[in-house]
């Protein structure tokens, strides 16, 4: 067992890391959203740039069912670095690759998902048999650029070319635009520039030949622009500015691209909220962390790129100290609270929080926003917002009813030793099933010897139990393969064999699992399956046997660092059914 030690305790102090490292600074120029579960990324999880999304749609769908319209295979991890083999897809058909792909939830606020999803879009890997409808290599870039994993994104651009697909062209372009990958945007990867008489190729070719300094070719494309009245005098502008190195505004921009939010970055213009309702996930983000913003139109933009997991922790909180409550708020947050939306209630919370000098009084402002973050199925996001906060109050016994939630919440940034103090407050007996699940998940997170033993005693009273909590515990266990007494592992497999309430997958998604998991040329697809059965939400709301089916599905899969990470959340998130707490 000391290797399983030493093991969970880098896990958390990895995690402690990672969260304090949110709460103390802004992000870098690259790193991944700070809502972090306690167990390191491994290294092939490389930090991913939280930014942008493409604009979809915009050059039509190309259909090719004959050649390989997938170009050659291209990816930024491959056997050496994490990805998940060259030969992922290849008993797959293509057109399923491609509408399960569509879907992947890259843009989850779970970390384990996030990171998964992201490993298995940057896998070098062949092309599937069959019917294509739509070049893989284009959907991979959109799903990149809708989770905000704008390095990923540019650098996978960067590596691809394919012949007449426009609608691969456009989202390369994108691509590339919102990364800012200067050397890239007026190179070979943007060709249909120079030949295409489209508004956008058009814009990008004059500015390429802006920045080559041939005013003749210049001139001859806005004279072009203005036969067909493609003049654009916000375009003027900040063609103006990226000539002329000056940071003209250019007023309101009737339909924004990723060209325009180039030239503004680089011309250090402000991305406004109009641009961003317009554009979507990669100008929210900048109108987000633009702080020449009003505050709620920083807040409007960090809701939305919250959905694409594309907000970090440094960002939600700078965010909340510049909102602007009323008075009578302020003095009643806990009840204003309830009616506002999520951030809004959030932001409203933590000033309340952070004026507050009383432990108890604060304890109660931070249950209410841990409370209200898990009804919205973000209690991780909540947690990492009141970091510092859940970091100060010390357990109390006289806050016993906010234990499990204090308890978990210190487990999710990465604090077991204030967790701990938590669990301590509960009654062994009178709150057992709660303080047993919490005893037992707290040592799968940082093992110690005298959590140890309390976590044994915990898994051999929940193996006499028959509910929720025992099955999802013990389940987690039995898959991870973590020390546990004979009689809890009978009782996970007895648990795991029965169907519990909770979200549930269509019985044609088990049915391709379980055939993509009996064919070792499906692995891509298998990976895929228990992704799409997750969904963006994570494992939070599934059933317990369900959850415990996709672990065991990943650990076939030989991903057993990842069955662990997610086997560690869905215990932190999940939600008891109101039927199951009343009964107990």
């Amino acid at each position: 067992m000391s290797g399983f030690r030493a093991e969970a305790a880098v896990f958390g102090l990895i995690a402690c890391l990672a969260a304090e490292t949110a709460a103390a600074g802004p992000p870098a120029a690259s790193g991944p959203p700070s809502m972090l579960l306690p167990g390191p990324a491994p290294t092939a999880e490389k930090p991913a740039q939280p930014l942008v999304r493409s604009t979809r749609g915009t050059a039509g769908v190309v259909v090719k069912s004959l050649g390989d319209i997938d170009g050659p295979a291209i990816g930024l991890l491959d056997d050496t670095n994490g990805g998940l083999g060259r030969e992922m897809w290849a008993g797959s058909d293509h057109r399923v690759i491609e509408d399960m792909l569509a879907r992947i939830p890259a843009g989850s606020n779970s970390p384990p998902v996030r990171n998964l999803s992201r490993r298995l879009l940057l896998t070098t890997a062949d092309s599937p048999i069959g019917e294509k409808h739509r070049s893989l290599l284009t959907i991979r870039l959109e799903e990149l650029l809708d989770a905000g994993m704008l390095a990923e994104a540019g650098a996978l651009a960067a590596m691809a070319t394919l012949k007449d697909d426009p609608d691969f062209s456009r989202v390369q372009a994108d691509a590339l635009l919102y990364a800012q990958r200067k050397e890239d945007v007026c190179g070979p990867r943007t060709v249909t520039r120079l030949s295409s008489d489209a508004p956008f190729w058009m814009e990008l070719r004059a500015y390429c030949y802006a920045m080559d300094g041939n005013d003749p070719a210049l001139e001859l494309t806005r004279a072009a622009m203005a036969a067909q009245n493609l003049d654009d005098k916000a375009f003027d502008v900040l063609l103006g500015d990226a000539i002329g190195g000056k940071a003209r505004n250019p007023g309101e921009i009737e339909n924004p691209t990723s060209l325009d939010v180039f030239l503004m970055l680089g011309a250090n213009v402000p991305v406004s909220g109009a641009v961003a309702d317009r554009l979507g996930l990669p100008a929210e983000i900048f109108a987000m962390r633009e702080k020449r913003n009003p505050p709620d139109v920083r807040l409007a933009a960090a809701a939305r790129a919250l959905k694409g997991g594309s907000a970090t922790a440094y960002d939600l909180i700078e965010i909340a100290k510049a909102q602007k409550f009323a008075g009578d708020q302020l003095a009643h947050p806990v009840e204003a609270a309830g009616k506002m939306p999520f951030l809004a209630a959030e932001a409203l919370l933590y000033q309340a929080m952070s004026s507050e000098k009383d432990a108890t009084a604060r304890a109660r402002l931070l249950k209410a926003a841990l409370t209200i973050g898990e009804s919205h199925g973000l209690l991780g996001v909540a947690a990492n917002i009141n970091a510092d906060t859940i970091a100060s109050i010390p357990p109390d016994k006289t806050l016993k009813d906010a234990a499990p939630l204090m308890a978990r919440a210190a487990m999710l940034i990465g604090k077991p030793d204030r967790a701990a103090g938590w669990i301590a407050t509960l009654d062994s007996d009178q709150d057992n099933p709660v303080s047993a699940a919490l005893a037992a998940t707290l040592d799968l997170i940082a093992t110690e010897p005298a959590r140890d033993a309390q976590a044994q005693a915990a898994l051999h009273w929940l193996a006499g139990q028959h509910d929720e909590w025992a099955a999802l515990v013990l389940g987690v266990y039995h898959v991870t393969d973590s020390p546990m007494p004979p009689e809890a592992h009978s009782a996970a497999l007895k648990l795991a064999a029965q169907a519990w309430p909770g979200r549930r997958p269509a019985p044609t998604e088990l049915q391709r699992l379980d055939a993509a998991l009996n064919d070792p040329e499906r692995s891509g697809e298998a990976i895929l399956t228990v992704l799409d059965i997750m969904g963006a939400k994570g494992l939070g709301d599934l059933a317990p046997d369900v959850t415990v089916r996709l672990l065991q599905a990943l650990r076939r899969e030989g991903l057993t660092d990842v069955a662990r990470r997610l086997g560690i959340e869905a215990l932190l998130t999940f939600r008891m059914r109101p039927s199951q707490a009343a009964a107990k």
